[in-house]
């Protein structure tokens, strides 16, 4: 069985791709066309926009040497290979309600990517069961300061996957925080993928952790919502916080 990663709410990014060339099969989904999610596709006229998102994504595959091979709009389903690797992309598929293909393949995952979406815990039902599932995690700290920012979590959201396995631990969960060094945006990887630059993931750091706020605390040293390890989490505290805010 191939090594298999699985990306929920992935558009059309090919960071993954270029990161962790020893995955050979990802599983990519995401509810666009059908739903906006504040991008350029969004302005789309409403006749021609799975066309045109199709399109992009068809280009955005070529960046990484991926070349369109199948296509089955039955199964909303597009299918990418660059030598012996391969993404299975799914459009206009709003996770969970993932068709019957869908659920078997996400079946054989044991690599979870994400970025800025973070899905419903159920996905670990969906994924391999008898095998440990590493979460790599693109620049996403936990704790940022501010309930107003995007990446506070919801601990009254009690269905996301991330409030789940900060109140869970789950032995065979493993986590892999990933981030470019590069500090200027300019210079980043997502930023010569957006301007046809030539590719360079020699700044990409992989830093293995033993649980979600290890990451939060190397890069927010300073911040007083950072915490080392799980059990110095006043969880009971900050609930409290996001029922009075």
């Amino acid at each position: 069985m191939p090594k298999t990663g699985l990306y929920i709410g992935s558009r059309h990014d090919i960071v993954p791709l270029l990161v962790f060339p020893n995955i050979q099969r990802w599983i990519y989904i995401d509810g666009i066309p059908v739903i906006k999610a504040g991008f350029e596709e969004d302005e789309y006229r409403a006749a021609t926009r799975l066309e045109r998102y199709l399109k992009d994504v068809e280009r955005e595959m070529m960046k990484a040497g991926f070349m369109l091979v199948k296509s089955e709009p039955k199964q909303k389903m597009l299918v990418f290979q660059k030598g012996k690797r391969e993404v299975v992309y799914f459009h206009s598929t709003v996770f969970p309600e993932c068709t019957k293909k869908q659920k078997e393949l996400m079946k054989d995952a044991t690599f979870l990517f994400l970025k800025a979406f973070t899905p419903d815990k159920v996905v670990l039902s969906m994924v391999n069961q008898t095998k440990p599932l590493t979460l790599l995690i693109w620049h996403a700290p936990l704790f940022l300061g501010s309930q107003t920012q995007n990446y506070v979590v919801d601990f009254e959201n009690d269905r996301d996957l991330i409030t789940f396995l900060l109140n869970n631990y789950v032995e065979n969960v493993k986590y892999v925080f990933v981030r470019d060094k590069r500090i200027d945006y300019d210079n980043s990887l997502p930023y010569q993928i957006m301007e046809n630059l030539k590719l360079d993931v020699s700044h990409i750091e992989k830093i293995p952790c033993v649980n979600l706020l290890d990451y939060s605390y190397q890069e927010y040293k300073g911040n007083k919502q950072s915490y080392k390890t799980l059990k110095q989490v006043p969880l009971a505290k900050l609930k409290a916080t996001r029922k009075k805010g």
